[in-house]
């Protein structure tokens, strides 16, 4: 049975959502450095306060998915066959969501080049995303190998295949 959700949780889902969508199409048409939180606030009907208990910063909008796509990569990888090789099951969820990024090309257009144009932007996704994700792949491939999470062949190749894809 589905758990309901209260008012107050759906009031700061919507309010999430019209944050990061109202910034998303600020970004797309007058570029991330021009928009200012001010803006994205006012358009998203919030005060800057507001916005900063949602996000604590500018960039942080840019990831704003995140714990969704890694609880989404955990399920994935959960459900690969028992048979599978970690390798493969690895290799194949992240092609999965490599297409599912497709699906938004003028995002993933502005991530790119901001990543490229933005040392401290691809500082903080290497470091606090990557790496956290990085964990958490690790937890659910050694758990659905039935190996402890710190078992180094599997610590060893999630970090070889992430920074794979990483680098394309």
């Amino acid at each position: 049975m589905e758990a309901k959700v209260s008012l107050r949780e759906k009031h700061v889902v919507e309010t999430r959502e019209r944050i990061v969508a109202t910034a998303m199409s600020l970004f797309l048409a007058n570029g991330f450095e021009a928009t200012t939180v001010d803006e994205i606030a006012d358009l998203a009907d919030v005060s800057p306060r507001t916005f900063f208990r949602y996000f604590p910063t500018k960039d942080s909008l840019l990831f704003h998915d995140f714990e969704e796509r890694m609880a989404r990569i955990q399920d994935m990888i959960r459900q690969r066959p028992d048979e599978e090789p970690p390798v493969i099951s690895l290799v194949t969820v992240l092609c999965e969501m490599v297409e599912q990024l497709k699906s938004t090309p003028e995002q993933r257009a502005l991530m790119l080049q901001l990543l490229s144009e933005r040392p401290s932007l691809r500082s903080y996704q290497r470091e606090a995303i990557a790496g956290h994700g990085e964990r958490v792949v690790t937890s659910a491939l050694a758990e659905r190998v039935g190996v402890p999470a710190d078992d180094l062949s599997i610590r060893a190749l999630v970090a070889t295949v992430t920074s794979c894809f990483d680098v394309a």
